[in-house]
This record gives C-alpha cells, structure tokens and sequence, in this order.
C-alpha cells in the first residue's frame, strides 16, 4: 500500500497518502489550516513497520488540492469522514496520530467509534 488516492467520502473529496504494509495499521490526522505533510515524518517512521494513512481533511491540505467540503463541517463531519476512510481502506481498529484540531477529531471518534480505533497520541490537542 502506498501512493497517493482521493476518496469520495460523506459527499467531499479527500486526499489520502498511502505507505507502509503489515498487519496493524496508522491514521495521520493533521491540524486546522495544515496538511497531511506536516506528518511526513511521521509517516515515513511508521511505514516501516505498519499500514500508514496520512489524510488531508477537505478544505484544507496540498496533496490533491480537494475542494471543501459540499457544506460547511463541524468536528462530526470531519469524525465521520474519517471513520469511513478508516473502514474504505480496512485499517480498523487503528492506531491515531493527531495533531490540533485532528485530535479533536480523533477523540470524537475513539469515543463514537471505538472499535475502529487503537491508541492515540495526540499532540496540541485543541
């Protein structure tokens, strides 16, 4: 697994970078106004070891330049939106990396969904 796709989730268009294999698995979640590539690093640290899935959150990012989402999103949007990436490309349960507003995200999501998700480190948690 690895390269860069777009996915059409909950009604918007979203950018994610793929890499790594194996059986575990990573979600990359970026802060407001920022992009996946904040966490290149990350990324490429993880990917040795595990399935990673970098996502650029619609309206926001470089990857792709997706548009923003078909309305304005709130933090449940955005949390829906990534707990269907997560089961599109059959990553659950995942371990999160977040930073700001994706934690945010993150912790909607572990508290919604947590069969989906794995453990968390979450850094400038808004």
């Amino acid at each position: 697994m690895s390269g860069n796709m777009q996915l059409e989730i909950c009604g918007a268009k979203v950018d994610v970078a793929l890499c790594g294999s194996g059986e575990k698995a990573a979600m990359l979640l970026h802060g407001w106004g920022c992009s996946a590539q904040m966490m290149s690093t990350v990324s490429d640290l993880l990917g040795k070891q595990m399935r990673v899935a970098a996502v650029d959150f619609p309206g926001h990012g470089k990857m792709g330049k997706a548009s923003a989402p078909p309305k304005p999103w709130g933090v449940p949007e955005y949390m829906e939106m990534t707990a269907g990436i997560i089961r599109k490309l059959d990553l659950a349960p995942c371990d999160i990396v977040a930073h700001s507003f994706g934690a945010r995200v993150a912790i909607l999501l572990a508290s919604t969904y947590p069969e989906l998700v794995g453990r968390m480190i979450l850094t400038g948690a808004a």
